[in-house]
């Protein structure tokens, strides 16, 4: 067996088509689908290239780095995109606050090598942003940091060394996100705060996109309230779908 560093999957890996027509998912299929995601908590970059039979993986779904990552889908490859769920995008954005961002990342990736993922959990998992999670949820919060200190500690480090504390503010790329068309949902949670104030300028700058708030709710929104979440989101692309999520019309507007 060959392991590689970059695996590509190139269109209809799911043909969405055919399972419409009548559903068909053996084990076989949820082994393949591990077996990727092992690979991709393990530091493969698994790379995932939609087709058009499964075009319904077009609606992007992105938390924490990952919403980072779809906000700049929607300017850079607009035409990949049916929707995009931005979801706790914007940590290290804050003018003030980006040197001290960008130092506590390159330590957290430091860490993850010299002392193994589940001793940055330990600390990172009780960020302020997490703390919420924690006290609605102890059960749950456990769960989820057990599951985050299996992450491969070579490639945790490296993302947050590479991605995340070299990537750029949101607020440099104002002028880009302006452009987004592609309909697009922020959510944040009101205890987030890092990510709080990124998020109502995403809602200012991209005209189609539509703002939720979780109250009582930190980083974490799809682990804390994963029922809020999955209505909204599903609410959110039902409405894309039947083309009922237009660009804001500019007489609504604050002059």
């Amino acid at each position: 067996m060959h392991e590689s560093r970059t695996l590509y999957l190139v269109g209809d890996i799911i043909d969405g088509w055919e399972l419409r027509k009548g559903w068909y998912w053996p084990q076989s299929h949820n082994d393949v689908v591990q077996k990727l995601l092992r690979k991709a908590r393990k530091g493969t970059r698994v790379i995932f290239i939609p087709g058009n039979h499964d075009e319904a993986a077009r609606q992007f779904i992105g938390l924490s780095m990952g919403a980072y990552t779809a906000a700049l889908l929607g300017y850079m490859y607009p035409k990949r995109a049916l929707s995009l769920t931005i979801a706790g995008a914007g940590s290290g954005s804050e003018r003030a606050y980006i040197e001290e961002f960008r130092k506590a990342s390159k330590q957290n990736a430091e860490d993850f090598i010299k002392k193994g993922t589940p001793a940055v959990v330990q600390a990172y998992g009780l960020s302020p942003a997490r703390i919420s999670f924690a006290v609605k949820d102890p059960r749950g919060f456990d769960e989820f940091n057990k599951m985050f200190a299996e992450h491969d500690a070579k490639g945790s480090g490296n993302t947050v060394r590479g991605f995340q504390a070299e990537r750029p503010s949101l607020y440099d790329l104002e002028t880009d996100l302006r452009k987004v068309t592609v309909p697009s949902l922020i959510v944040v949670g009101d205890e987030d705060d890092p990510c709080l104030e990124p998020s109502f300028f995403l809602k200012q700058w991209i005209t189609t996109s539509g703002l939720v708030v979780f109250p009582k709710t930190g980083h974490v929104v799809n682990q804390e309230e994963p029922g809020l979440f999955n209505e909204a989101v599903a609410d959110f692309i039902a409405r894309v779908e039947a083309g009922r999520w237009p660009a804001r019309d500019p007489r609504s507007i604050r002059k």
